[in-house]
């Protein structure tokens, strides 16, 4: 096996994760339409964009580097799109944990 198959094969390993963490809520009462605060943080989204999208943001380098290449460019395009989606949800996931982390409840309450 070549080192440019393991690495087609690392991305589409990774795809899944890529989806989770593309649509891995940070509040799930929110997403329930319960108006709560979820003292969670953004671990639940963090655990699954943050591999994802190391990952594709490299393999997005490499492509974006043999940039002649039709494939090569097709390939970055995809990678980049799957950043800006991990990179939309994981900001979305830290304004939620900015907005949750001044009330009181979520505080340590010892």
């Amino acid at each position: 096996m070549s080192r440019g198959a393991i690495g087609y094969i690392i991305l589409i390993v990774m795809f899944p994760v890529a989806v989770l963490g593309m649509v891995t809520v940070s509040n799930e009462y929110r997403a329930m339409s319960v108006d709560a605060i979820d003292c969670d943080g953004p671990i639940s989204v963090l655990i699954f964009a943050i591999p994802a999208l190391v990952v594709y943001g490299i393999a997005g380098a490499i492509f974006f580097s043999r940039f002649r290449e039709r494939r090569s460019r097709v390939l970055s395009l995809i990678c980049g799109l799957i950043c800006l989606g991990l990179i939309r949800n994981i900001g979305k996931a830290m304004d939620e944990y900015r907005e949750n982390s001044s009330e009181a409840a979520c505080g340590s309450g010892l």
